[in-house]
């Protein structure tokens, strides 16, 4: 399943540099045309819908519980060969319905807000499966992929403990202002004049809450993955603020540079900075491996950012066509390096015995074992 998510990012990126080359035309080469076609959905649904259902089946530990990821993993695989919209759309829904009832069960259980913020993460990717599959513009739809991702990361953080808050009082307001952030990109769906700029306020208020309570600042003046862990958030945090300005300035761009700039700002500033940063304890819950570390992994999260810079400053927002189009390809290729020097740094940590263990292990224990900080 993990493959599964990681081939449609794949897929993602040669369908959206094959759209660069072309001038946003998608080619004729068979199944690359229907790759070109869904670049968003096989990025947010398979990519982010699947890393998300892995890990939280992976939490929840109970047999049905896994059929979010395997649900989600059968859209992907449907929409990498090419069969009608309605076959994965199904198959995702299923996935994100399943992933609500494992919020739902955990929060009867222990009663956690962390749940009920992570819960609306999920409802966000239903709605926004809903939406693609009756061919809305994924203009209208990438609110709803933002919550879907900001809402998932900051509950799965209240929950383990790493966003704290002084008092029950300001608990109370950050997830009020989290199920608001929900309610903004269903507004942005629907009446997306209107929605997406107040979307972008509410997304630039409660990034800008969750950075002041979380507790990644502690790490900033630690050494090692702590430091680099650290370092990754404080970028998701930075750029998610980021996309609400854009949000906010263009307000709804259903095409062209505004709407990449938005995309791009999420996924690869965002979205690519928080798995860069939790691949060591991704790696650890559900692969079984340990990402032990290394100067080396410095290399790929500052070329993304770099190249990420190149394409939002330079080609977005001063509308360069040769600027955006090598961005795009440098993001895409970094973000790739990434992921398979990752893989084989963490098959290298096993084989050189810098940590070995024979069960997986869950977030929390991880996180203890490398200090909370992170």
């Amino acid at each position: 399943m993990l493959w599964v998510s990681w081939a449609a990012l794949a897929a993602g990126f040669v369908g959206s540099i094959f759209l660069s080359t072309t001038n946003g035309y998608p080619p004729s080469i068979g199944i690359v045309q229907v790759w070109a076609f869904n670049v968003e959905a096989l990025i947010v649904f398979g990519f982010i819908g699947g890393f998300i259902t892995i890990t939280r089946a992976n939490v929840h530990d109970e047999w049905w519980s896994w059929g979010a990821p395997i649900a989600n993993s059968l859209g992907s695989i449907t929409l990498l060969v090419g069969l009608p919209r309605a076959v994965p759309a199904v198959f995702y829904l299923l996935g994100f319905a399943i992933l609500s009832a494992i919020y739902i069960s955990i929060y009867l259980r222990k009663f956690g807000v962390g749940q009920v913020v992570q819960a609306s993460g999920s409802a966000a990717g239903f709605c926004a499966v809903a939406l693609w599959s009756l061919r809305i513009p994924f203009a209208e739809i990438l609110p709803l992929a933002i919550a879907l991702f900001f809402c998932t990361i900051t509950g799965e953080r209240i929950s383990t403990d790493r966003i704290r808050f002084p008092n029950a009082k300001a608990s109370n307001q950050v997830v009020a202002m989290m199920l608001i952030l929900f309610g903004g990109a269903l507004i942005a769906a629907i009446h997306p004049d209107i929605g997406v700029p107040l979307f972008g306020i509410y997304l630039i208020v409660c990034a800008i809450a969750c950075a002041i309570f979380d507790t990644y600042r502690r790490g900033l003046s630690a050494s090692k993955m702590v430091h680099f862990r650290s370092i990754m958030l404080l970028c998701v945090y930075l750029w998610t603020v980021t996309v609400g300005l854009i949000q906010l300035a263009y307000g709804y761009y259903p095409t062209g540079y505004g709407l990449d700039a938005s995309w791009a700002a999420f996924f690869f500033g965002a979205v690519m900075s928080f798995t860069i940063g939790s691949s060591a304890e991704f790696l650890a819950m559900v692969y079984w491996r340990y990402l032990s570390y290394r100067k080396e992994m410095w290399v790929f999260p500052v070329a993304i950012q770099g190249s990420l810079v190149l394409r939002v400053i330079g080609g977005d927002a001063r509308e360069v066509f040769q600027l955006w189009q090598a961005g795009l390809i440098a993001t895409a290729i970094y973000t790739l390096g990434w992921l398979c020097f990752g893989l084989y740094w963490s098959t290298q940590s096993v084989s050189k015995g810098f940590r070995k263990d024979t069960k997986p292990v869950s977030a929390q224990e991880y996180a203890a074992s490398e200090g909370s900080n992170g």
